[in-house]
């Protein structure tokens, strides 16, 4: 009789619930890319990780869109401010959770509905 981990059952489970994600097995891991997932910095995240994430996103990605006259400067805020440049920078990379969570030393959170507001649009 062959035994499987509980584990195993529910990542058996979640593939069957996943409604048409894509699922990459790599290095043993299990990951999810969803295109409607957007990432945006963790409420609990501190001034000094906002700041360094604000920072590592744009040094090599156009963070325009929250200067003075972007559509994302209002609510001029260093958590909206990193959010969007941390979801920019995601989107930039594939989506790929790593870019999200690993990258930014986890303080991101991937979401699945979109944060976009007014004029500021997620991409």
């Amino acid at each position: 009789m062959t035994k499987y981990s509980i584990s195993s059952i529910f990542i058996l489970i979640s593939m069957l619930n996943a409604g048409g994600e894509n699922f990459n097995f790599a290095n043993g891991m299990i990951t999810m890319e969803n295109p409607d997932s957007w990432c945006i910095a963790k409420p609990s995240a501190s001034l000094e990780e906002l700041n360094y994430n604000l920072i590592h996103a744009c040094i090599t990605h156009s963070c325009s869109m929250i200067e003075k006259d972007g559509d994302c400067y209002e609510p001029d805020t260093l958590y909206s401010h990193a959010s969007r440049a941390m979801n920019r920078f995601y989107a930039d990379h594939g989506k790929d959770e790593f870019f999200c969570n690993t990258f930014f030393r986890n303080s991101g959170l991937i979401v699945l509905s979109d944060p976009s507001y007014g004029s500021c649009k997620y991409d």
